[in-house]
């Protein structure tokens, strides 16, 4: 982001790019395919599958992404951010409802914010603040028109890949160490 003029880089051809704020959950839940991964139990599996997307459409635009998950369970610890997305997860006992509203809040320029979730509370809140609102099954549409033909084609990630590529030696060696290994036992 340029301190001077504000602006924070190229999105398609001359508009500025934006911070995306995501209401992670509600966003899965409006993907057929993510939402499934959900009621099989694969939470860690539909967050990947999510991010993997959001990894593309952030390459696509530019756009800084801000995305807010509900609690710490499976909390990614030992994982690094992608570039250009940073994956929150609220404390308890704040909601990421919350989280997202004390962003929107806290932010000095909302009319450089967009809000993704279909929670009319937290679409009201940014509305309030003027910062734009979109529901969650029109920004899925806007990511998938983002992508490539071979992304499209590609499922969620499997266990054992992050974001569609496989866990590297270094992160086995240390989940390792974290948890220990079955030689160990």
């Amino acid at each position: 982001m340029n301190s001077l003029t504000g602006d924070r880089g190229p999105r398609n051809g001359d508009n500025p790019a934006m911070w995306v704020i995501i209401d992670g959950y509600n966003l899965i839940h409006a993907d057929e395919e993510l939402s499934a991964c959900m009621l099989r139990g694969e939470l860690e599996r539909a967050r990947d599958g999510l991010i993997g997307r959001l990894i593309s459409y952030h390459a696509a635009t530019g756009d800084r992404i801000t995305l807010v998950f509900d609690g710490t369970v499976g909390r990614r610890s030992h994982t690094a951010d992608p570039p250009g997305i940073e994956v929150r997860f609220s404390r308890s006992p704040r909601k990421a409802d919350g989280e997202i509203e004390a962003l929107v809040e806290g932010e000095s320029n909302p009319r450089g914010l967009r809000v993704v979730s279909s929670d009319r509370a937290i679409r009201g809140a940014a509305k309030k603040r003027g910062a734009e609102s979109i529901d969650s099954a029109t920004f899925l549409k806007e990511m998938a028109s983002k992508r490539t033909p071979r992304e499209k084609k590609r499922p969620p990630p499997e266990p054992g890949e992050k974001y569609g590529k496989p866990i590297s030696p270094l992160e086995v060696r240390q989940w390792l160490k974290l948890f220990g290994s079955e030689e160990d036992q």
